[in-house]
């Protein structure tokens, strides 16, 4: 379908959806990804949903693949990072967070481990059409409430608070197991992702980072899904 101009045949197609996929490849312990999510979330508010149906998938990334008991979240980054470049980047975090709507309230404190077992229970929550409101529930615990989500008592009651059924039996399974191995080695292997998050739309336009809402927007208009205005930067300043 051409959005560009009208045809007599598109004339008859306009009444019809454009269809709009947006994969997003993300790590549920990046904070960059939940400024990306919210962010987004801000830009689609604005999209026509009479004439833009839009899909969102989320696809599993490992910033630490190390498959090692939770350590203290602190510790962890001072480790990566050094504790001085910490404490920058997580006052840098807290004002991005606190900039975001609905504002993120960034916490420091707690465990940080393998995310594996989040991303299996964010595939689990897509097959029952709550995979935004799972990623959601996973980050919000992570981030605000400081809690442990590579605890599988904890995502058991996240997956029970957005309504997912017999979470305890299936995170105790090894069911998406494999499915998630499948994306883990797609994203490096085949589409080399290095960093998170990573947003594919319709399979041809990629890009990376926790880009604003009018980057979002501009992007949407580049595609034929919203006609960016004036008004688009005057929300942004606000």
């Amino acid at each position: 379908k051409n959005f560009n101009y009208m045809t007599a045949e598109s004339k008859q197609d306009e009444t019809k959806m454009k269809r709009l996929n947006i994969e997003i490849i993300s790590d549920n312990i990046c904070p960059w990804c939940f400024v990306g999510k919210r962010n987004l979330e801000q830009a689609l508010k604005k999209l026509d949903r009479n004439k833009v149906d839009v899909n969102v998938t989320w696809t599993a990334y490992e910033l630490n693949s190390t498959k090692r008991d939770a350590m203290n979240k602190k510790e962890a980054y001072a480790k990566k990072f050094g504790a001085e470049k910490v404490e920058t980047i997580s006052k840098r975090m807290n004002n991005v967070g606190l900039g975001c709507s609905p504002p993120i309230h960034f916490g420091w404190g707690g465990l940080i481990g393998n995310s594996f077992n989040s991303h299996r229970l964010v595939f689990y929550g897509e097959k029952a059409n709550k995979g935004n409101e799972t990623v959601e529930m996973i980050m919000h615990y992570y981030f605000e409430l400081n809690r442990d989500i590579s605890n599988i008592e904890v995502l058991t009651e996240i997956g029970e608070k957005v309504g997912l059924s017999n979470v305890a039996a299936f995170l105790k399974s090894d069911k998406f197991v494999n499915e998630i191995d499948v994306q883990l080695k797609r994203v490096k292997q085949k589409l080399g992702v290095s960093g998170v998050p990573t947003f594919i739309i319709n399979d041809k336009t990629r890009f990376s980072g926790g880009r604003m809402p009018e980057f979002f927007l501009k992007t949407f208009d580049s595609l034929g899904f919203y006609k960016f205005t004036q008004s688009d930067l005057e929300d942004e300043d606000e």
